[in-house]
């Protein structure tokens, strides 16, 4: 079938810092709302040492559903940067490569599972934070972050690309 790239996203959950990755059932409620509602497909990338996220979420969850998705090898910083020109938008942790997506003009959904957004949030309208609550003097807190704030959010994110 042909891929249509105007329909493709970034998916990233690898981080330096486990307590950074949201859990693999609500990134899947996520991938399920997105490719519902607006039809589009992931594009999941690996990170050296850490593709065993890939790999569970893909074997757990997609390989289960009828939503389509394309599922990256390793890939250099180079062709990080590539995929990340290619797609729409990108859903990452709080890593090294949403800083490097904030190099680009597409949007950046950053998922703060437990470092406060304060650190790198640009106040930039293409940079979507995406967390429940922190309080003023937490700087880290493990977030809970419910089903609503992360559709809400992804909801918010796609009146941008229009």
């Amino acid at each position: 079938s042909n891929l249509n790239i105007e329909k493709l996203y970034l998916l990233n959950f690898a981080s330096g810092d486990l307590r950074k990755i949201l859990d693999s059932a609500k990134y899947f409620k996520l991938v399920k709302y997105i490719y519902n509602q607006y039809g589009f497909i992931p594009v999941i990338i690996s990170n050296p040492g850490q593709e065993f996220l890939q790999e569970n979420f893909t074997l757990r969850y997609l390989s289960k559903s009828d939503i389509p998705y394309i599922k990256l090898d390793t890939l250099t910083i180079a062709e990080i940067a590539a995929s990340i020109e290619l797609t729409r938008f990108i859903i990452t942790p709080d890593t090294g490569i949403m800083h490097l997506a904030m190099a680009f003009k597409n949007p950046i959904y950053t998922i703060f599972t437990y470092t406060h957004p304060v650190f790198v949030d640009p106040l930039d309208d293409q940079f979507i934070s995406v967390y429940q609550k922190f309080f003023q003097n937490n700087l880290y807190q493990i977030q809970n972050i419910s089903e609503e704030v992360l559709l809400q959010k992804i909801d918010h994110l796609i009146k941008l690309l229009k």
